[in-house]
């Protein structure tokens, strides 16, 4: 998808960019730091705001445990607020459709 990493992408009347994953997908997400979180696909092109889509909505498995106390970097997507960033199945935003925001989990 060519979306910029920090930005979302504006849907048109024709149909979207055609996607990597399926909802319901096993995925790693980057959360900055070289962490990577696993999480499952939840939605296709969730709507962020009048006219703006991310490519995918995520739930993350449990954050708290990958994070390990660091700072919460907030380099890509909307990731919610640090109270809720050790809370299982934080729901989260890819901004992009690429291996540096978003791979399959193995």
């Amino acid at each position: 998808v060519g979306a910029k990493a920090h930005s979302f992408l504006k849907m048109r009347r024709s149909a979207p960019p055609k996607l990597r994953f399926k909802a319901g997908q096993r995925v790693l997400c980057h959360m900055g730091n070289d962490q990577w979180v696993r999480g499952s696909i939840v939605k296709l092109w969730p709507q962020q705001g009048k006219g703006q889509y991310a490519p995918y909505l995520i739930r993350l498995d449990d954050f708290s445990t990958s994070r390990s106390n660091k700072k919460k970097d907030s380099g890509h997507g909307d990731k919610g607020n640090s109270e809720n960033a050790n809370k299982e199945g934080q729901i989260i935003y890819a901004p992009a459709d690429n291996d540096g925001v978003i791979r399959a989990a193995r």
